[in-house]
């Protein structure tokens, strides 16, 4: 792929469909940052339903499990790229001021989970197990101008509580003095940022796209929404039909603010013209 997008001049996309369970997605991304630093890469974790913990790749070596599936696309083609959000920002942004590996303990000098706590109370989120399935972590791209739509923000999970400090465990490399914001899943506010993202993809392409690529996370899809197609009904809605290949990951992968970087709660819809 780096041999072709090289000699291609800077036109490669690639598209990259990694084993959801067995791939380090920070290695990962490490990787094809060092690999193919000046290549759009865009894809999503293959994934079962979650109840084997399987998922197979296909390539022109076989069939394989643990590794990555991967198609360059070359030559003259216009792209643009959208990603749509589950979750809303809610409430301030909040300074990290204490944070020891992948457990954020401070925000604002208070103990992480109490500031947690609050602002599920102030969602009406009482009940601490739904909290943590509603209430997630926005960390932004750009620290100094922070951003939680769209593309700007990785959105991250709480993973469990760590007793001893009253902090919560996030599965992402924290750093103090960065900003992280609540986000909360909704329905509502996700269907709305999804029409947002097809719109503002249509500004990007000189005309319809001639077929595309989207990429949802599998907590989105009906177990977001209550009912199927929305998504699809928004984009073909928008843009007509068009040729349009997919499926629901793991996690999600786009190139954006000049790197390659693991999404979660998101889709990803890459659109492709030709002259």
């Amino acid at each position: 792929l780096a041999e072709g997008a090289a000699a291609d001049g800077g036109r490669t996309t690639v598209i990259a469909l990694p084993d959801s369970f067995r791939v380090d997605n920070a290695r990962l991304q490490r990787q094809l940052g060092r690999q193919l630093p000046t290549v759009p890469v865009f894809g999503a974790g293959a994934t079962d339903d979650g109840t084997l913990g399987i998922s197979l790749q296909i390539g022109m070596e076989g069939v394989r499990s643990g590794t990555i599936a991967t198609l360059g696309l070359y030559g003259e083609l216009q792209r643009a790229v959208g990603i749509t959000q589950s979750c809303t920002a809610v409430g301030e942004p909040h300074f990290i001021t204490q944070a020891r590996e992948y457990v954020l303990v401070e925000l604002d000098g208070r103990p992480a989970l109490h500031t947690f706590i609050d602002q599920g109370r102030a969602l009406g989120l009482e009940d601490m197990q739904r909290a943590a399935q509603e209430l997630l972590f926005g960390f932004p791209l750009d620290s100094e101008r922070p951003s939680f739509v769209g593309e700007s923000c990785l959105v991250r999970p709480l993973a469990g509580f760590d007793q001893g400090t009253h902090g919560l465990v996030i599965p992402y490399p924290m750093d103090t003095n960065t900003t992280v914001g609540f986000m909360h899943r909704n329905p509502a506010n996700a269907e709305l940022d999804v029409r947002r993202m097809v719109g503002y993809l249509e500004e990007q392409l000189d005309g319809p796209p001639d077929f595309g690529f989207y990429f949802d996370c599998a907590a989105r899809g009906t177990g977001l929404y209550g009912r199927g197609g929305v998504d699809l009904n928004a984009i073909h809605g928008h843009f007509g039909p068009f040729p349009l290949l997919g499926m629901f990951g793991g996690f999600e992968l786009a190139t954006t603010h000049g790197a390659a970087h693991v999404y979660t709660y998101t889709g990803v819809l890459v659109l492709l013209r030709a002259p």
